[in-house]
């Protein structure tokens, strides 16, 4: 940053005391609000993958608890994501979408099934992933749901 004689900077128009340089405004200017991801997942090492690969490549605020967890978790924080371990229930991840989007996240299931859609419209919006997944597929869908989601 350029610093003129007169403590004028390049970049700000004036100079706060105890912030000659001005990098406590730039700062704020420059940060962002990271989007929040919850993991609810069965198998604890499959939900501590998924919070590794979207923290390095998203740099995305992730939190995990067990899928049985899901509905306390999303009254006590909010998530602009929601990704979750598909149960073999179609009626139940039905359920899970509806309540998911009725918190304004946007839920991406994890699955083994065949096909847990079963043509459902709640899940119409709901992004699925098979399991075994590839990390670079589960980033492209966080960062897919992300924009769609309201906050």
């Amino acid at each position: 940053m350029f610093h003129s004689a007169d403590g004028m900077s390049f970049l700000n128009d004036s100079v706060k005391p105890g912030d000659p340089y001005g990098l406590f405004k730039e700062a704020k200017a420059m940060s962002c609000q990271p989007f929040r991801v919850l993991v609810a997942e069965k198998q604890l090492l499959i939900a501590m993958e998924v919070e590794a690969i979207l923290a390095d490549a998203l740099g995305c605020v992730v939190n995990v608890c067990p899928r049985y967890d899901l509905e306390a978790e999303l009254a006590t924080a909010r998530y602009d994501v929601v990704v979750l371990d598909a149960a073999p229930s179609i009626n139940r991840n039905a359920e899970y979408a509806n309540l998911i989007q009725e918190h304004g996240a946007v839920p991406i299931f994890l699955t083994s099934y065949d096909d847990i859609s079963g043509n459902l419209p709640q899940l119409r919006h709901s992004i699925v992933i098979a399991k075994p997944f590839d990390d670079k597929i589960i980033i492209e869908a966080v960062r897919q749901a992300s924009s769609r989601s309201p906050a």
